[in-house]
């Protein structure tokens, strides 16, 4: 069993409305071990208390309830300690000094944590390296994209070398080639520097290619933990896409409205029709469907579940 690098015990954050009168939790009786060189990906909609569990552990908001503990050490008690072993990257907050550069950045926060001048030279010029920063190493961070800041922010974090990195959505603001990169970067922290990674994301498709364990939370309670794929596994069922074609096409769509199938669209003249195979029987109607409206089936193939879809099913209708 590995170490237990981050420790949530009941966790609850109770906010009182602006008149008072009543309670509005957060964050609802929340407890996780997170180990080391694991990589936990925290997921939910927005308002499910991500960023408000996050900022607790960073000890930015006061818990109403419960214990955190970071390498075994009481938050609470031993604050700077526990400080001194995470890093962190907030949302939608300004985590860099936008009047320095991304050099001066990475060295002002490592200075901060008492890193020797020449090794947080090396550690940033790195960084800012692997990330296509070079270039820009000296042009002050309000002059870049919101995605070069946001590069900015995660060089910022790493380059103190913390044996914990937390990472409220990482790849905002983000492009392809780079959110890629981000992938390899993140998992060789974790496997080949065993650093344990939090990270909070709506990224599905980051959170399946790294994370060992994801989290979601709902209405401020986490209500499930597995790996990517237990989790899609659990909530697999078999799906097929139906590819069909004919004169009356039309016709067979508006009739296939009324069944229980999903996907409904005619591109090109070709009808696509998505279904479950729970129901045996609806599989056969369809066909009837298409064969008594004059249309031939041209392809039939099967939708494999992912992350993102398993997400969907789990908090469908959640906060409607």
């Amino acid at each position: 069993m590995g170490k237990l690098m981050l420790q949530l015990s009941h966790i609850t954050k109770e906010y009182r409305t602006l008149s008072g009168r009543r309670e509005v939790i957060a964050v609802d009786n929340i407890s996780l071990e997170i180990k080391k060189s694991e990589i936990f990906g925290l997921l939910g909609p927005n308002g499910a208390g991500k960023t408000t569990t996050v900022k607790m552990i960073c000890n930015l908001i006061v818990p109403t309830k419960g214990k955190i503990y970071i390498n075994g050490k009481n938050l609470r008690k031993s604050p700077r300690e526990c400080m001194k072993m995470m890093s962190t990257v907030l949302e939608g907050s300004r985590n860099i000094y936008w009047r320095f550069t991304p050099l001066e950045n990475c060295l002002y926060f490592a200075l901060l944590r008492g890193i020797k001048q020449s090794i947080a030279l090396k550690r940033a010029q790195k960084l800012i390296s692997s990330f296509d920063l070079y270039e820009k190493r000296n042009t002050e961070v309000r002059n870049l994209s919101r995605g070069m800041q946001q590069k900015v922010a995660i060089c910022c974090a790493l380059v103190s070398d913390p044996p914990i990195l937390i990472l409220d959505e990482p790849t905002l603001g983000l492009d392809v080639e780079t959110r890629s990169k981000m992938r390899g970067i993140l998992l060789s922290l974790s496997k080949e520097d065993g650093k344990t990674i939090l990270v909070t994301t709506h990224d599905m498709h980051l959170a399946q290619a790294i994370s060992d364990r994801v989290g979601i939370l709902i209405k401020g309670k986490l209500t499930t933990v597995a790996s990517p794929q237990e989790l899609i596994e659990s909530f697999n069922e078999s799906q097929y896409e139906i590819l069909a074609t004919g004169k009356f096409i039309n016709q067979a769509q508006k009739i296939l409205s009324s069944l229980p199938v999903s996907g409904l669209a005619i591109e090109n003249d070709i009808l696509s029709i998505k279904i479950s195979l729970r129901n045996s029987t609806l599989f056969y109607n369809v066909v009837d469907v298409l064969r008594n409206n004059g249309c031939s089936i041209k392809r039939i193939k099967e939708i494999k579940t992912d992350l993102e879809e398993t997400f969907l099913n789990l908090t469908k209708n959640t906060y409607d």
